[in-house]
């Protein structure tokens, strides 16, 4: 599947051409927990500290920063309503290291074949935090340079798999037969949505969420709970095995 996309000219790809690469492409938003080994965390917790974004976002960029302050730096409250931590330390993500330029020199995964090899990228890994307590879970957030769509991007399945399949080969890794995998994937236009990717029994499923809008003041909040509480979230199910069963009609 992967050495079939690298070498394709497909910018995008939709539902059709991911089964066709041996894939199985799900709605997250239909299934946030059942077809997922990321629980979010509850959003009617951030909503007691709520905090309104008043600056405009206007790209990749902006929406990457607004996300990591928001998750980083700003307290939140816990349950009994005292002000305890960030959203990271409740989640307990913290930096791991992945060599982003596996992604870049091995895999290709940002490069336009359209373009010469010294063009510049058409995308970046901005951050990647992992899950400590033994759990191979792992995430990123990457920022595109242009404007998104509601198909996969090519380069989007390429960082999915490309990471996936370095991990299975990672030596402190041996015990785990799955290693999920999250990317906040944001785009210029201001938009942003969530991606996760798992080995089961019957292929590589990839996951997505509707666009993000964040350039709307009236939707913006909105839509930073909904990518911040995927950040936060939970690794749940088991991966030191494949037994993994797909809910009734996806795949």
């Amino acid at each position: 599947m992967f050495a079939e996309l690298k070498n394709s000219a497909a910018h995008k790809l939709d539902d059709d051409e991911v089964r066709h690469l041996g894939a199985i492409p799900q709605n997250l938003d239909s299934h946030p927990t059942a077809t997922s080994y990321f629980r979010p965390f509850p959003i009617e917790r951030m909503k007691r500290t709520p905090k309104t974004s008043t600056e405009d976002i206007d790209g990749g960029e902006k929406v990457y920063s607004t996300l990591c302050h928001q998750f980083s730096t700003f307290l939140r409250v816990d349950q009994d309503g005292n002000q305890v931590d960030t959203l990271a330390g409740q989640s307990e993500w913290h930096g791991r290291d992945l060599d982003e330029n596996v992604l870049v020199d091995k895999y290709e995964a940002f490069a336009d074949l359209g373009q010469s090899m010294l063009a510049p990228s058409t995308a970046d890994i901005r951050s990647v935090d992992g899950r400590h307590h033994g759990n191979p879970h792992i995430q990123v957030i990457t920022v595109h340079y242009e404007r998104p769509v509601e198909e996969l991007l090519r380069t989007e399945i390429l960082t999915l798999s490309g990471i996936t399949i370095t991990r299975l080969g990672a030596l402190s890794l041996t015990d785990y037969r799955v290693m999920p995998v999250m990317d906040v994937s944001c785009f210029q236009g201001a938009r942003a949505r969530i991606l996760q990717a798992f080995m089961t029994d019957a292929g590589l499923v990839i996951c997505k969420t509707k666009l993000c809008d964040f350039s709307d003041h009236e939707t913006r909040d909105d839509a930073i709970e909904q990518c911040l509480s995927y950040m936060a979230s939970t690794p749940i199910e088991d991966t030191k095995s494949l037994n993994y069963k797909l809910p009734p009609g996806d795949g």
